[in-house]
């Protein structure tokens, strides 16, 4: 089977990373409120089927590729795309009732480490020693930015193992999503898949939502809400493409600066929105971890593969 090769565009395929690692650093910030009032698995429903149709409103401006009905091992990779990413969504909330969300983000980022193993061990993609480096120094800034989280893994509870396995196995899923897409745009368009997934998504989680359930929603949750749904359609809209014009073992390195993001909005939030954003306890040595982070994450993500002299 032939694999996927990445066409190679730095620059798109930087940029689109970027994009998907905004998107979904804000998203969590995002659904806080809204969670008070819908249940995760509607919640989820919502974010699907609004995605569907912005994305269908989106379409009806731009001209439609044909698309062919999946069959043999492309049905294989279709369900494993479509299964792994409503696994992940509906596994990573049941964690997050045995964890704290810092601890849950902890274990989460384990998603982007495995995408890039996929990458290499998949894909066979290149990788230089100045990015083995640079992907050392992620682990690193990682490490330093979590280690009053990690340190707590002394005395793990029952409760907290089990969070932990379930969030482990999230991220798991979520690799799995990411490596059929990747297959899958040898002979689908990013905006073939993405499409077949929101529609998947809003009809196998309906069975398990409350749809009227946002009536008791204010105004400004139900914005919220509708954020959600765009939010999806462009981060994984921007992680298809990206996914599309740059090797995985580079796009998941980006997406490492994902909980950073997320602190610094935080902190934002907390200034602007008093009370709105639980508060977080920022010191010194986060702040160093935040920066090793994105500076290892940049070094591995740029730095020039072994295979060719520019880019």
């Amino acid at each position: 089977m032939m694999l996927h090769r990445a066409t190679i565009n730095r620059r798109k395929g930087f940029t689109l990373a970027m994009v998907t690692s905004l998107m979904w650093a804000i998203l969590p910030i995002t659904l806080k409120s809204v969670l008070q009032r819908l249940d995760p698995i509607t919640m989820t429903w919502y974010r699907f089927i609004l995605a569907a149709v912005f994305f269908g409103i989106g379409q009806a401006f731009t001209r439609q590729s044909s698309f062919r009905v999946p069959a043999g091992r492309h049905l294989l990779l279709w369900l494993a795309a479509i299964l792994g990413l409503i696994a992940n969504h509906t596994i990573y909330v049941l964690g997050l009732s045995y964890l704290q969300p810092v601890a849950a983000t902890v274990f989460i980022q384990l998603a982007p480490v495995f995408l890039l193993a996929g990458g290499l061990i998949v894909f066979r993609e290149p990788f230089s020693r100045i990015q083995w480096l640079g992907l050392g120094v992620l682990l690193l800034g990682m490490a330093l930015f979590f280690y009053p989280e990690l340190s707590q893994i002394r005395s793990m509870t029952r409760q907290f193992m089990t969070g932990a396995a379930l969030i482990i196995l999230a991220a798991l899923c979520w690799t799995l999503y990411a490596l059929a897409q990747k297959q899958l745009l040898v002979s689908y368009t990013s905006r073939q898949i993405v499409a077949v997934i929101y529609i998947s998504g809003a009809v196998l989680l309906y069975w398990g939502a409350r749809p009227a359930a946002i009536m008791s929603l204010d105004g400004p949750r139900i914005g919220l809400v509708l954020f959600a749904g765009f939010n999806t359609v462009v981060a994984y809209g921007c992680f298809s493409e990206a996914l599309d014009h740059w090797d995985a073992s580079r796009v998941s390195a980006v997406l490492a600066v994902i909980p950073v993001m997320t602190l610094l909005l935080m902190l934002v939030a907390q200034q602007r929105f008093p009370g709105y954003v639980e508060p977080e306890n920022l010191t010194w040595g986060k702040f160093a971890g935040a920066v090793i982070v994105v500076v290892g994450s940049m070094v591995c993500a740029l730095a020039r593969r072994r295979d060719q002299k520019s880019q």
